[in-house]
């Protein structure tokens, strides 16, 4: 297990205070991710501004992949379907400088998170029990979407 170097913390809710949960390809496994997520072009998704300050920083723009708008969208649920990916772009107060970027995503049985810093390197990646617990107090783990109702 690795700890990464702090980083100011998640949004999709101060500091990035994800240690890592993942064993030595965590690494790997974080930058996969990032390059799934640019790939698949998650600046196009839908998304919103989380009312600033957040505690994530003075800017915050979340993104909500299709599996997650069509979720939200759709009939009430009581949990975010397989897949779904929520994804925060954290700005400071130059809201041209991307600080850190974000990311959960929903498995069967848990988030994963992930978190990135200006460079886009990982600082975080795993199941992430400092993010979980401010998340906790979100529907199902995400506190910038509501669950329909």
């Amino acid at each position: 297990m690795r700890t990464p170097a702090g980083l100011a913390a998640f949004v999709i809710v101060a500091a990035l205070a994800c240690d890592a949960d993942e064993p030595d390809d965590a690494e790997s496994g974080a930058d996969a991710l990032l390059r799934a997520l640019q790939d698949a072009d998650y600046a196009a998704w839908d998304s919103t501004e989380v009312p600033a300050p957040s505690f994530h920083g003075a800017q915050v723009r979340v993104f909500a992949d299709p599996t997650l708008a069509q979720a939200q969208a759709g009939a009430a649920i009581s949990r975010w379907p397989t897949g779904a990916t929520a994804i925060a772009e954290v700005r400071g107060a130059d809201a041209s400088e991307l600080s850190a970027l974000l990311v959960a995503r929903r498995d069967r049985d848990a988030w994963l998170w992930a978190a990135y810093d200006r460079e886009q390197s990982a600082t975080s990646y795993g199941t992430a029990v400092a993010c979980v617990h401010c998340h906790a107090a979100g529907d199902d783990f995400l506190r910038s979407f509501t669950l329909p109702e």
